[in-house]
């Protein structure tokens, strides 16, 4: 199974390669390779030049290769990280979140730096309970998360 997995893999990148084609997984992948190569502080340097300040929202759904990239960047000096995301939605593995990614992202803050939206300002009980009534219909529900799922 181990060999098939291993073939099954070597093929992809095979053809891959052949069609000249790259996806968005090996863009991160690639990047990441490149980062940690003997190269990979002045490219992270370049990089941090052209982009000195980030701002990652849904945070919760970073892996460990896009963490890594971010922390090898934003590692510079004169450069400015901020990670945005919800430890509660932390462990939806299917979405690509990672929990381990989370908790270290955050031990590698140091705490001053670190903030609690105590209130959400993002919804009032007027706008939860008109949404909840217009979702009290399940022909329109459907029809709203599908329209959701088009909008991301």
């Amino acid at each position: 199974m181990q060999y098939a997995a291993s073939w099954v893999k070597a093929a992809i990148v095979k053809r891959k390669q052949e069609q000249s084609v790259i996806t968005p997984d090996d863009l991160l992948t690639n990047l990441h390779s490149a980062l940690k190569s003997e190269q990979g502080d002045v490219l992270a340097q370049k990089i941090a030049q052209l982009f000195p300040v980030a701002m990652i929202d849904e945070f919760q759904d970073t892996d460990p290769i896009q963490y890594g990239i971010f922390s090898k960047i934003y590692a510079q000096s004169n450069t400015t990280l901020a990670m945005i995301g919800d430890p509660k939605q932390a462990i939806y593995g299917f979405r690509g979140a990672d929990i381990f990614t989370y908790i270290g992202a955050k031990e590698a803050v140091d705490e001053p730096q670190q903030f609690t939206l105590g209130t959400n300002f993002r919804s009032s009980s007027d706008i939860v309970n008109s949404v909840n009534s217009f979702l009290a219909n399940t022909t329109t529900a459907l029809f709203i998360t599908t329209l959701f799922h088009l909008i991301k």
